[in-house]
């Protein structure tokens, strides 16, 4: 007989708009991200929620999960931030906020190795390759001032301070993600959405209907003697 669709679960706990989804079978987990600028880690077999990640100082603009280690990349409010598939902050780099960032995936390269961790879209139609710089010290990030007051509601292993019932001024980042190849020979428009396969090729999109074609050795591997330029086509 054809194939039917059968709802599984109903998953509650944004307080605004849901902007982004993703999900990894694999792992088990499903993460999505809001209006309300929190992100959300669900357990996608037992359908419950597990842990917020992490209050963001925008909107979240994308998430996407690793498929091969579970970590899960988000972008919201100009910071891109790396968490571990139990939830845990592994690195995050702001400076992405003057940049106007739009889009971000994660790639399938592991924390641990030194590759390309994730593809991020910006709006001047400039696509940049981020990795983590493990010889980087554990540094502070000033937070939002504004989420000093009134948001009580929020709670979050990373940020939230049970006593004061508020946000901590600043919080503790392990690593510091690292831009690693900036493209910048094809888009002239906002990146609307990129898409990664078998970790060798990238697809992107932008706003004024241009699509263009990545592709490496390894894509998400790559070591600073393989930092060749990567072949496109439009």
């Amino acid at each position: 007989g054809r194939p039917t669709l059968r709802l599984r679960a109903v998953l509650c706990g944004h307080e605004g708009a849901v902007t982004a989804v993703a999900l990894s079978l694999r792992h088990g987990r499903v993460v999505s991200g809001g209006l309300d600028r929190r992100a959300i880690l669900w357990d996608a077999v037992r359908h419950c929620f597990l842990r917020q990640l992490g209050w963001h100082p925008g909107p979240l603009q994308s998430v996407s999960i690793n498929q091969s280690t579970g970590d899960v990349v988000t972008l919201g409010g100009g910071d891109l931030r790396v968490y571990s598939v139990n939830g845990d902050l592994l690195a995050a780099n702001t400076s992405l906020r003057r940049d106007m960032p739009t889009k971000a995936v994660a790639t399938d390269c592991p924390y641990w190795q030194n590759g390309i961790i994730a593809v991020v879209g910006h709006q001047n139609g400039d696509v940049t390759l981020w990795t983590i710089d493990h010889n980087q010290p554990m540094t502070q990030i000033q937070g939002d001032p504004q989420d000093q007051e009134g948001t009580a509601n929020v709670y979050s292993d990373d940020f939230h301070d049970a006593a004061s019932n508020t946000i901590p001024a600043q919080f503790s980042v392990p690593k510091q993600l690292q831009l690693k190849k900036h493209l910048t020979s094809v888009h002239r428009s906002k990146i609307t959405c990129i898409k990664i396969f078998s970790g060798q090729e990238i697809l992107v999109g932008d706003y004024n209907g241009v699509i263009s074609r990545w592709s490496s050795f390894r894509i998400d591997q790559l070591k600073p003697h393989e930092q060749h330029e990567l072949l496109t086509s439009v």
